[in-house]
């Protein structure tokens, strides 16, 4: 039986409804397995932990935005009833608080033994520290691998440190982690902000339920929004979100409580509804800087419009796509993939562009750049958009105790940690280090063989 048949009623995006191009940027970190086969030594089993959310979904209950629609999932065990529920996406306050939900069962995973050591960032099935053996039990405990015998590991602002050299992840490795921040089209798309020229709003023409027209100059913006700290009852309703900076916060986690941290490292996935004929200007603005880079439609071979107009030195990152691209800044540097291009990397000194004007906003900035060459200007349709972020390593929920050098990993000790590091039992406390027995298997994801197969299989090969 193939995954995507057993697994099917348990998957999580499609209970969501993600668009196909966030399962692009999945089929790229090695989320989904389109050929795989849940052989005989394979087994399936229902989550009872949250640890790994949003990654997989132990028990949780699913709340509706009666205002814009908007589906959020919350972790069960964090969800409390004496605090009040706000949407993250519109800021209103849930008419149905997620305590008066009932639960949801965990997502039905599938787990493979192991046939050699798992490599960083694998999610794997281990024994319980209580000797509970999850290899027959109607539960599993899931954490992801980060460091191996002999390591020293140091948390320092959201990092990881390997023997005192910071450890980078590939562009696979950032996507697996998905913590979706907003995506088009959605219900209501308050993340978005569209200029035609700077200050001056686009067209209603240009703008409908299922994609968006960029003409030659025109711009897209993206700003980070959360929910204000105001009673949404008694504020109006153009003071219920407010700009800011991404943070480790997640509202999956209601009820729990953290000093937020910033979080630089993001990631812009897009989807062309035809191949594009012009070339597009992407601006990425977060604490560190202003980075640029630019997308055109084919290997240029000839001067090109430069990417900003007023800058000095033009931007030297430069990669080609028809249909889709997806940009991220990832752990000191600049990763990109396209379906021309395949997996790039930039430093950020080839793509700074200047300081950041405000450092308390995070963005994206679309420009389709003008060919004064040509006589008639081409338009673009953009059909997807997805915005991520990665992972923010932490020692502790308290702000003076964030970053953490740990003691040297023992003799056949992994550390191990939960994606959800707000309600997770790890490594980090000292005790739950995992051991080469206690590793039982790897986790398979939940495979659908319909859409981006082939791109998958692409990818797999390069």
């Amino acid at each position: 039986m193939r995954a995507s048949n057993a697994l099917h009623t348990s998957c999580l995006l499609k209970r969501l409804g993600v668009p196909p191009v966030l399962l692009l940027a999945l089929f790229i970190a090695g989320c989904f397995h389109p050929e795989t086969e849940l052989l005989s030594h394979s087994a399936a089993f229902e989550l009872q932990s949250n640890s790994m959310a949003p990654r997989v979904w132990g028990p949780h209950v699913l709340s509706h935005c009666d205002r814009c629609a908007h589906k959020q999932l919350f972790t069960f065990e964090s969800v409390r009833p004496d605090l009040p529920a706000r949407c993250p996406k519109c800021g209103s306050k849930l008419a149905t608080h997620p305590a008066m939900l009932s639960a949801q069962k965990g997502d039905l995973v599938a787990v493979e033994k192991l046939k050699k050591r798992p490599e960083r960032l694998a999610v794997v099935q281990l024994k319980a520290t209580d000797g509970t053996d999850y290899s027959t039990s109607s539960r599993m405990l899931l954490k992801r691998l980060w460091g191996f015998p002999g390591e020293q590991l140091e948390f320092v602002d959201g990092e990881l440190m390997v023997d005192g050299k910071l450890w980078q992840k590939s562009l696979a490795q950032m996507l697996d982690f998905c913590l979706i921040l907003d995506r088009f089209p959605q219900a209501a798309p308050t993340g978005w902000h569209w200029h035609s020229t700077p200050g001056q709003a686009a067209s209603e023409k240009q703008i409908n339920g299922n994609s968006i027209r960029l003409e030659a100059g025109q711009q897209l913006r993206w700003e980070y929004r959360q929910p204000a700290r105001v009673n949404p009852e008694t504020t109006p309703e153009n003071q219920w979100l407010t700009n800011s900076p991404v943070s480790d916060e997640w509202a999956g986690n209601h009820g729990s409580f953290m000093s937020p941290r910033t979080v630089n490292d993001l990631w812009l996935a897009i989807q062309f509804q035809l191949p594009i004929e012009n070339s597009l200007n992407l601006r990425i603005e977060n604490r560190l800087g202003v980075f640029g880079l630019t997308v055109f439609p084919q290997k240029p071979s000839h001067v090109q419009t430069p990417f900003f107009p007023d800058a000095e030195i033009p931007s030297s990152a430069e990669l080609s796509c028809q249909l889709r691209v997806i940009v991220a800044f990832c752990d000191g540097r600049i990763l990109t993939w396209s379906d021309c291009d395949g997996t790039k990397e930039f430093s950020l000194e080839s793509c700074l562009h200047g300081a950041p004007s405000d450092e308390s906003i995070h963005a994206f900035e679309l420009v389709a750049a003008k060919q004064p060459t040509k006589n008639t200007q081409v338009s673009m349709e953009i059909s997807q958009i997805v915005v991520g972020r990665d992972i923010y390593l932490r020692y502790s929920n308290r702000a003076d105790l964030v970053d953490h050098v740990f003691e040297p990993l023992k003799h056949d000790q992994f550390f191990v940690l939960g994606d959800n590091l707000i309600i997770s039992e790890d490594s980090r406390n000292q005790r739950a280090f995992a051991n080469s027995k206690a590793i039982m298997g790897r986790l398979l994801g939940v495979s659908n063989a319909e859409i981006w197969s082939s791109v998958e299989r692409a990818i797999r090969s390069n």
